[in-house]
């Protein structure tokens, strides 16, 4: 489904399209690789307590936009007045 968007971008020469579906496959590529870190935390933690507490402390320290190639550098949005 990405690849016939990631034509359609193309073909139309939707230059913000193919940078938004750009954007898009790169997150998912990132929390794909987190939520399988997790699971293996979790994995390895079992049911240790002190472990499910250490390992829920150091998740509650992530904040959210923190990656550097945010949604708002990639999307060009129109300028007012135009």
């Amino acid at each position: 489904m990405i690849n016939d968007l990631m034509g359609l971008v193309a073909m139309e020469k939707d230059g913000a399209g193919h940078d938004f579906l750009e954007w898009f496959c790169r997150e998912q590529v990132e929390e794909e690789a987190n939520a399988q870190l997790n699971a293996a935390q979790l994995k390895r933690v079992g049911d240790n307590g002190v472990g499910l507490y250490l390992l829920d402390q150091e998740l509650g320290k992530r904040t959210a936009g923190r990656e550097t190639d945010s949604l708002s550098s990639v999307v060009r949005l129109p300028q007012e007045g135009l």
